[in-house]
């Protein structure tokens, strides 16, 4: 049911939720929960496009791309990808770049590493090109239930 909080998940995760409450229940949850492999994440954020760019998830540029949702990381190692297509409003052709940062938690940085595949792309004016970011999780745990950063896309005239 997308769009309501709510997730399929397989027998496996289920089966695997209920023995997990099992063991700490029963006190040995430190030697059992090393042992699960999703790694449950509420990743969500904001995307910034600066003037005169504007970011959509559509090619008919329709729903704007403000923020976005990775959604769940099902094991260590997994990348995600984020399709966006980046519009030039502006009457001149732009170098895109992209940064990232306001990790939250401060430290997620270190576990997560950002990357695109239109650094330094050339984006001719009133010309839009589809991009995709890609979030790679590296960490072999990471205790945590939600993280967010920004992602600011950028545009030097050129």
């Amino acid at each position: 049911m997308s769009g309501r909080g709510f997730e399929s998940v397989g027998t496996g995760t289920v089966l695997v939720s209920c023995l997990l409450a099992a063991c700490l229940v029963g006190g040995i949850g430190p030697v059992v929960a090393p042992l699960i492999s999703n790694i449950h994440i509420g990743p969500r954020g904001n995307i910034v496009a600066m003037e005169p760019l504007d970011a959509y998830f559509d090619n008919n540029r329709t729903i704007h791309a403000d923020n976005y949702d990775w959604g769940i990381f099902e094991h260590v190692g997994d990348t995600k990808t984020l399709v966006v297509y980046i519009y030039n409003r502006g009457p001149f052709d732009l170098l895109l770049h992209m940064t990232y940062g306001e990790w939250t938690p401060a430290d997620l940085g270190q576990y997560m590493q950002l990357s695109w595949d239109a650094e330094n792309r050339t984006l001719q004016k009133y010309q839009e090109t589809g991009v995709n970011i890609q979030l790679y999780h590296n960490a072999t745990y990471y205790n945590n239930t939600a993280f967010n950063f920004n992602i600011v896309i950028s545009g030097d005239e050129v």
